[in-house]
């Protein structure tokens, strides 16, 4: 395919995916128009699926909830005749950072979990997710349900949390989040140039998210 002459050509087997990364879908997509009047998540989301019905019947994009959580897949109607990791990599970079951008500071790599054919293709400690094979006919993207209520409203500035109820705080500062970031960086703990920046990378924020985050639990 394309994409694994492109991943060849670059000697980097996550080039796919770190290309996906700087995608945005209703600027990249024939179809992407109505994806820009999307107000949430779940709406984003669900005008996707949608808009992938109507334009291809090679493969079925789908996003249920179950209980307090949510999938995102996309199934192959047809066997590959080629790997599709590296196509699976590059829709994989782009929906992980569309969660990662739309969740800000919200963001907990711990409660995501992304099925596909080989996770290696991924960059190493993609917004700290985990990633876990699976068959070539798809992939999954696992996530709290609690995200799609997530408003787009390309402010990524941390809300006031003065006036929100309990519920919303525990999203906000779910359990776990420490746990996952102290795993990650306990692989980095004797990198050199392993510093506040460099943390806040291998996690998936940004310096000051990372500090507000942590900040929620009285840690620095």
């Amino acid at each position: 395919s394309v994409f694994a002459a492109a991943a060849e050509l670059r000697n980097d087997q996550s080039f796919c995916a770190s290309v996906g990364r700087s995608i945005a879908l209703p600027d990249f997509l024939p179809f992407g128009g109505p994806l820009k009047e999307a107000t949430t998540v779940d709406g984003f989301f669900s005008r996707f699926t949608q808009a992938v019905s109507r334009d291809t019947n090679s493969v079925s994009q789908s996003l249920f909830v179950e209980d307090s959580t949510a999938y995102f897949s996309a199934k192959r109607r047809i066997p590959p005749s080629v790997s599709p990791a590296q196509v699976d990599g590059f829709m994989i970079g782009i929906w992980i950072t569309f969660l990662h951008e739309a969740l800000d500071f919200r963001w907990d790599p711990s409660s995501v979990l992304v099925r596909m054919c080989d996770p290696a293709v991924l960059p190493q400690e993609f917004h700290g997710i985990r990633a876990i094979r699976s068959n070539e006919r798809g992939f999954s993207i696992r996530f709290p349900a609690a995200w799609l209520a997530i408003p787009l409203n390309g402010d990524v500035s941390p809300e006031p949390t003065d006036d929100l109820v309990a519920a919303q705080l525990d999203m906000q500062a779910p359990r776990g989040f420490v746990e996952a970031i102290q795993a990650i960086l306990r692989k980095h703990i004797s990198d050199a140039d392993l510093n506040v920046d460099k943390a806040a990378e291998l996690c998936g924020f940004s310096k000051s998210a990372l500090t507000r985050r942590l900040a929620k639990f009285d840690l620095t």
